[in-house]
């Protein structure tokens, strides 16, 4: 990996740092989805950086994979659980990282478990490392602490435009479990906790917003081809949302956006939630390794 490409990396999670920093202010009681996701991704704007995927806003027993539609009419609950995954990017190069806010006193000890878990496992982390020891350490950490982890929800590799790239990082060990983190990669740790009486797994709910391209050959249709250049010029592979792509072209977007959808040239994300209705809690960063070095890049 050259001194170029590490650079970029780490100024996409200096911008997600900094970000995190204030993360704990944006969120509060009555506030709308809509005006922190977009806070979030035009900070990452301004600060020399392009959002690496939407912001997801995940309360309660919502997991992943929801952003804030372009008339999104949700707000915070009172007494809730909120977690807020956030990214950067330069010229492809990404760094992902989630925040939990926890506005219910009841549920602190589990972010308390979700971070040591997080703490613990980036302490083993080198070159070499095996995928089943950083597993095991997430699981008997967070089961330390009286909770579970999600078992279906996984820390990633990144690679060049793609957020979630292989090898899966589980949160359950597993005997079966093979492969080793190795020097030149970045990759993404990401503890999910919920609570004792829980599924423990998430289940596919509907689409949240959310949307990628699968297939990279142009369409044929005039206007669909319009829309999927124009989305491959600013994401390529990476996510995007709605709110994006109505503000950036004209009302036939969406129609446009429903025939790439019907074509199978772009996929929607589905929001994932806890199968029992029980909060879950997420604390993420992402590391670069190098033959020498463990860099915390968020």
């Amino acid at each position: 990996m050259s001194p170029e490409v590490i650079d970029r990396y780490v100024k996409a999670g200096r911008t997600v740092k900094e970000i995190r920093s204030r993360i704990v202010n944006l969120v509060r009681e009555g506030r709308s989805f809509l005006d922190i996701c977009e806070d979030i991704e035009e900070t990452t704007r301004e600060k020399g950086c392009e959002p690496a995927f939407p912001c997801n806003i995940g309360v309660n027993e919502v997991a992943a994979h929801y952003t804030a539609s372009v008339d999104d009419q949700n707000v915070i609950p009172a007494d809730s659980v909120v977690k807020l995954d956030l990214g950067a990017h330069v010229d492809g190069y990404v760094a992902d990282s989630a925040v939990t806010v926890i506005l219910n006193p009841e549920y602190e000890p589990m972010l308390i478990a979700a971070e040591e878990a997080l703490d613990r496992a980036l302490k083993i982390i080198s070159p070499g490392t095996k995928i089943r020891d950083v597993s095991m350490t997430i699981q008997r950490t967070i089961a330390a602490y009286g909770y579970q982890p999600i078992s279906n929800l996984c820390g990633h590799g990144i690679k060049l435009y793609i957020v979630h790239a292989s090898p899966s990082i589980p949160n359950v060990a597993s005997p079966f479990l093979y492969g080793k983190l190795e020097s030149d990669n970045v990759y993404a740790i990401e503890p999910f906790v919920t609570t004792k009486d829980a599924a423990a797994v998430v289940v596919d709910g509907p689409c949240g917003n959310i949307y990628h391209l699968t297939k990279l050959k142009r369409p044929k249709d005039e206007n669909c081809e319009k829309l999927f250049d124009r989305i491959y010029s600013a994401y390529r592979t990476l996510p995007f949302t709605t709110r994006w792509i109505l503000k950036e072209t004209s009302n036939e977007a969406s129609r446009s956006l429903e025939r790439l959808l019907e074509r199978r040239h772009v996929e929607a994300y589905p929001v994932f939630y806890e199968r029992t209705g029980k909060p879950v809690v997420q604390a993420e960063h992402s590391i670069l390794l190098t033959e020498k070095d463990v860099i915390l890049l968020t």
